[in-house]
């Protein structure tokens, strides 16, 4: 198993927000982001290639542990803009 970043396609944020409501809402955008690749993880039966997931930020990335086989297959998922080898 390997190190990555999975990096989310961007995002539009609202000008007039404030700091700790943008900050939630881009957590809760890669969340949402996370609840769909852990979805594709299960439909595509490659649970066995999943080291982890990390947990969501408000820069739209989280870790991720997994073999090249899987990060391969995460990063031509729909959101993921890229995924990084650490």
């Amino acid at each position: 198993m390997n190190h990555y970043m999975v990096v989310f396609k961007g995002r539009i944020a609202k000008a007039e927000q404030e700091r700790t409501a943008f900050v939630n809402e881009q957590v809760r955008k890669t969340e949402n982001d996370l609840k769909s690749l852990r979805a594709l993880v299960i439909r595509e039966h490659l649970q066995e290639e999943l080291g982890r997931f990390g947990e969501p930020t408000a820069f739209g990335m989280v870790e991720l542990v997994a073999t090249p086989r899987l990060a391969a297959r995460i990063e031509r998922a729909s959101r993921v803009k890229a995924v990084i080898a650490d």
